[in-house]
Order: C-alpha cells, then structure tokens, then sequence
C-alpha cells in the first residue's frame, strides 16, 4: 500500500510508487516521472546541470534525434528505453557518456583528430586500426581526467556499457578491437582489470569448468567404498 504523501509532496508521488534503487544518481535526482517523454527531459535537464561543471564551452547535450547545434553532445538513449522511471543504475550511464562527452570536447578531442588525419596518411586498413586508435586513446584521457574527482564513478558505469556492448561483436581469436578495449579497461580501472582473469576463447574448451570439490569427493567416497566391498 502507497502511503499518503506528506504535505507538499507532488500529487505524482501519490499516484506512483518511485522506490529506491541502487546508483549513483539516486542520492541526488528526485525529479522523477514514470511518463517516457516526461521522465526524458527531467533527466536531459538533470544531465546538463552536472556537464555545466564540466567546463565551458562544450556545447548542448542532447538526446540522439533531436535539434541541435553542430558542436552539441549527442547521447545515444538505448542504455535506458524500456523503463519509467529510470533506474538509477542506468541513469549512471547515460550520465556517464555526456560527462566523457564534455570532456572530450573541452580536450579539444576533435582538434586532434584532424590533425592526426593532415599529418599522416596511411593505407585504408592501416587508416581504420589509427583512427580507432586515437579514438580509444582519446576516451582513455578523458576517463582518467574524470578519475580526479567524482565524474570517475560515471565514467566507469558508462565504459562498462561500452565494453559489454562492443564484447557482443568481438570474434575468435581475439582482435585488435578487443585488444583496444582491454587496454581502455587496464588503463582506466587497473584494480578491477587485474581482479579478474582474462579468458582467450579462441582457445578450444575454455567454458569447460573443472567439477567443484564436493562432487569430486563423492565420486571419491564412492569408488573407495565400491573397491572395499
């Protein structure tokens, strides 16, 4: 049962049950709506607060499709359709992307794409592998700027969506994009990176798990007790 709002608490508080949810955001947005379209602006206003203590001079964030001007930080809203209000969990990423946006653009990221591009002329397969390079390289500096202060935690839950999301299209062996994002990890996050061990899946029968020990004591006591009789 919904308890009664105290008084001076929105009426959409009365109607709609906004629970509590592990995340970042959830200790500081409360602007919340369980209607799509409304929910969307509130935390694109909310998004454009926090990238203001970016810097300035980086532009408008924006949610992909919309209007805006050339130099505006177009944030990809897939990290969070489906759900109203949004979880905090996936508000962190979708915080995150604009928060490496902003610093990419105060960086000068793109100036320095285009000075890599007028400066070397490569083959188009050699072209590709620099170009996402740079591009790795570049959100590898802008993460470990924001791991000075407080955007590092965004950051990080939005390259742990990145990684997952480009993981999907990794191929056997391992390649050099998958080379790319393992560094971007290592670089970024070294205490989680080396936490966990790295597994090749080129490598025929690596899903195959050793039994746990319970099960092999049984099948231990089994066969010892099967010998004695």
């Amino acid at each position: 049962m919904i308890p009664e709002p105290a008084h001076g608490e929105s009426k959409a508080r009365s109607r709609f049950l906004i629970a509590a949810e592990a995340g970042y955001s959830e200790f500081w947005r409360r602007d919340k709506s369980p209607v799509e379209i409304l929910e969307l602006a509130k935390l694109l206003r909310s998004i454009r607060k926090m990238v203001l203590m970016v810097g300035r001079n980086i532009g408008t964030v924006v949610w992909e499709g919309m209007t805006g001007q050339t130099d505006s930080i177009a944030l990809d809203p897939s990290p969070i359709m489906g759900r109203y209000p949004i979880p905090a969990m996936q508000a962190d990423v979708a915080i995150g992307l604009a928060v490496r946006g902003a610093f990419l653009k105060r960086e000068w990221t793109d100036h320095v794409h285009k000075l890599a591009q007028s400066k070397i002329v490569l083959a188009p397969i050699y072209a590709y592998k620099f170009a996402h390079f740079l591009e790795i390289a570049e959100k590898v500096n802008a993460d470990l700027i924001a791991n000075r202060n407080v955007f590092g935690l965004y950051t990080q839950k939005a390259r742990e969506w990145e990684t997952a999301k480009a993981a999907r299209h990794f191929i056997n062996p391992p390649s050099f994009t998958e080379l790319l994002h393992l560094w971007w990890k290592v670089a970024t996050d070294p205490e989680e990176a080396f936490r966990h061990p790295y597994e090749d899946r080129s490598v025929v029968g690596w899903w195959e798990k050793p039994p746990p020990v319970s099960s092999m004591q049984s099948r231990w006591s089994s066969s010892t007790a099967s010998s004695k009789s």
